[in-house]
């Protein structure tokens, strides 16, 4: 069953460092306070530090993994095709939300999660299946 933990990590890793790298010189430079965050359950965590930022999104992915562990199999098969797809979301956006050619890396970033999520999911079905 761990084999679908593979794409979660991967697209909430990403997700996680492109939220970080998204935060304005401001953030950085000045006060937590101009933290840019779409979601409004994680902007005032962001607006904390980023500290608090990464420690919330470790004890997420702990979260994640353990219901993973506890559910069904068919149930946390579900959850983590949602937990990918939105982590893959909000990655896609901090990309696109610079501009320009940026978009050619939400399309690739994308397709990468979308083959391991894809390969892992064949394994996770039917384990002979040599990918």
């Amino acid at each position: 069953m761990t084999r679908l933990l593979l794409p979660v990590v991967l697209a909430w890793a990403c997700d996680v460092t492109l939220t970080l790298l998204g935060q304005p010189s401001a953030y950085w430079q000045e006060s937590f306070t101009f933290a840019e965050e779409g979601n409004p359950l994680v902007r005032p965590v962001l607006q904390c530090s980023p500290w608090a930022f990464a420690g919330v999104a470790i004890v997420e992915l702990m979260l994640v993994t353990l219901l993973h562990a506890v559910m069904p199999r068919r149930f946390a098969s579900w959850l983590m095709l949602l937990v990918v797809f939105a982590h893959t979301v909000a990655a896609c956006g901090w990309l696109l939300k610079r501009g320009g050619w940026w978009w050619i890396g939400c399309v690739l970033l994308m397709v990468v999660i979308a083959e391991v999520t894809n390969r892992c999911c064949k394994r996770f079905i039917d384990p002979e299946v040599s990918t």
